[in-house]
């Protein structure tokens, strides 16, 4: 048990690690979520993160090839759209499909990305409460949750399994948002660690993903 470890006997590292490092980083985006999604990945481009951006973006089905063809663009990295189960890649974007949530699980203790068929009462597809929650259940503490433009309040729940978990949220400013009801849910909850533009969540993952290198 966790109680029994004496901590005098850890290495130096693990005694000293205070800061949560930066394992992954989960966005959720509804209503015009797809251009603050790509100008933050655009500012991204040949950054190595050591994490994989895992991404449910409301869209219709029609549209999902194009989104996914957007993202590479705008990010230069590959772009997996969920199907079954597969591996989960640092580096890579996992994009939820349009008709199937993505949920994160472990098989042989390694990360992976799950297709997972709705249900009928489901009332968001994709859920990005589920691909929070089940984020924050493999990353814990170095999960960064990220809350874009949206109306609804897909997210407010797995934003709170977030934090649970110990890990942190972020919310898109509402000043720059296409819809402002979906972050500013989680705002009025209190979960929002910080309420910043598009342009300057991108700067902060990479303070995160610096300040994580040095832990």
């Amino acid at each position: 048990m966790l109680k029994d470890i004496d901590t005098h006997d850890a290495p130096p590292a693990r005694r000293l690690r205070q800061r949560p490092g930066l394992r992954a980083i989960a966005f959720g985006a509804s209503t015009g979520g797809l251009q603050p999604l790509s100008t933050i990945l655009h500012m991204l481009a040949g950054r190595t993160l050591n994490a994989p951006l895992l991404v449910a973006l409301h869209t219709p089905a029609q549209f999902c090839e194009t989104v996914a063809s957007t993202l590479r663009r705008e990010s230069g990295r590959d772009v997996v759209i969920a199907n079954g189960i597969s591996p989960i890649r640092p580096d890579a974007i996992h994009l939820a499909s349009a008709d199937a949530h993505l949920r994160v699980t472990r098989l042989f203790a390694q990360p992976q990305a799950e297709s997972v068929e709705p249900c009928e009462a489901d009332r968001y597809r994709p859920s990005i409460d589920l691909l929070f929650a089940s984020a924050a259940q493999i990353y814990g503490r170095d999960l960064l949750a990220i809350v874009l433009t949206g109306m609804g309040e897909d997210g407010l729940a797995g934003a709170r399994k977030v934090a649970e978990c110990g890990g942190r949220v972020f919310t898109q400013a509402l000043s720059t948002c296409a819809a402002t009801t979906m972050p500013a849910a989680v705002v009025a909850a209190g979960l929002s660690g910080a309420e910043m533009s598009p342009e300057e969540l991108a700067a902060q993952i990479l303070i995160r993903r610096d300040s994580a290198a040095h832990v």
